[in-house]
């Protein structure tokens, strides 16, 4: 009895223990010497981080973010060339994105756009940084997850996939459109608008920007291939290179968007 205690007790030592040192990963985007090296200083004060790679391209970053897999991904907002909200929506989502920039910019606006918290280059100070990592680290232990846990969570991931609708409503002048996903072929930018390519070969025009509609529309399903152009991918006859065809049309494949669209085709 005493020896089945003994070993309860090493054992549960021993996950605990692990659970407390397990360590946290980061990566940075990060392209200004100084910022990156301020950081560096910074997240070497903590023996329990580990930054994995340091980044100054978007499309390197982008392809090989999720075979890193990183806890915390920090993305210098000054140096970013694509919008916040389509950078975050294309790579690999981190549990914490973290964005670095200066003092005088909208916050809120980039906590709407998908950032979990914001760093001022202007108070990069050991206390400050403190207080950071400190609200990061009590999250993770607070969300250290079971396997039964994770298990429910994937079941109940699966079951929103399965109930999702199969149409989207479209306005349309003074009345609402019922259209079916699988009837649109692709959108593109007409301004500030939207046309919507149907099957049946009618254009409807949409009142929303394109980065607007693709938002309401499943990800699984379709995908962003410029910045003026986003296709159905289970409509594409043909795949060369840097373009796609649907039908006759023939669109190009920014790189920015290639890896992304590329998973959803299943191309390696």
């Amino acid at each position: 009895m005493y020896c089945f205690y003994l070993y309860f007790c090493v054992l549960y030592f021993t996950n605990n223990k692990f659970k407390i040192m397990k360590s946290i990963t980061a990566v940075f985007f990060i392209k200004n010497n100084s910022i990156l090296k301020k950081l560096e200083d910074l997240f070497n004060h903590f023996s329990t981080i580990i930054i994995l790679e340091k980044f100054s391209d978007e499309v390197s970053c982008m392809e090989k973010l999720e075979s890193l897999r990183p806890d915390i991904f920090l993305i210098e907002l000054e140096s970013l060339k694509m919008d916040l909200s389509d950078f975050v929506n294309l790579i690999y989502k981190p549990p914490f994105i973290i964005g670095v920039g200066k003092n005088n910019v909208d916050i809120i606006n980039y906590i709407d756009r998908g950032l979990f918290d914001f760093l001022v280059v202007e108070r990069l100070e050991l206390d400050y940084f403190c207080k950071k990592i400190s609200k990061i680290k009590h999250i993770i232990k607070c969300l250290n997850l079971n396997d039964s846990q994770i298990f429910m969570d994937s079941r109940i991931e699966n079951y929103n996939k399965k109930s999702l609708p199969d149409h989207i409503f479209i306005k349309n002048k003074d009345s609402s459109i019922k259209i079916n996903y699988n009837d649109i072929l692709y959108l593109k930018s007409n301004g500030n608008l939207t046309d919507v390519y149907l099957t049946s070969g009618e254009i409807i025009t949409h009142k929303s920007n394109i980065k607007q509609f693709f938002d309401q529309l499943p990800t699984t399903l379709f995908a962003r291939i410029n910045n003026s152009t986003v296709i159905n991918c289970s409509k594409v006859s043909k795949y060369q290179k840097d373009t796609v065809c649907i039908q006759q049309e023939i669109f190009n494949i920014s790189r920015v968007y290639k890896n992304n669209f590329l998973k959803k085709l299943a191309i390696k």
